[in-house]
């Protein structure tokens, strides 16, 4: 079996979208974040002020083999999209 190359076992994508909502998908992100980190998985959490596309192609770049996107729209629903590199 190979040695895994990527520093991070999660990319979490945070898209907080525009409205009151933005900070219950935060807090949600910091949550889940929280979660992996305390069950010894290597979170990265991409929370800036930029928009879907930028976050999502650098996300692509960085390869990172498992990415779960919180937003505005998922959380509603009570959903985190999933997308595993390997799989797409």
């Amino acid at each position: 079996m190979a040695a895994a190359l990527a520093p991070y076992d999660v990319h979490i994508v945070v898209l907080p979208g525009r409205g009151d909502g933005g900070t219950a998908v935060v807090d949600a992100a910091n949550e889940l974040v929280a979660q992996l980190e305390a069950r010894g998985v290597a979170v990265l959490i991409d929370d800036r002020d930029a928009s879907a596309g930028i976050k999502f192609a650098d996300a692509d770049l960085l390869g990172v083999p498992v990415q779960l996107t919180v937003g505005a729209k998922g959380l509603g629903r009570g959903v985190v999209e999933r997308k595993v590199r390997a799989t797409r």
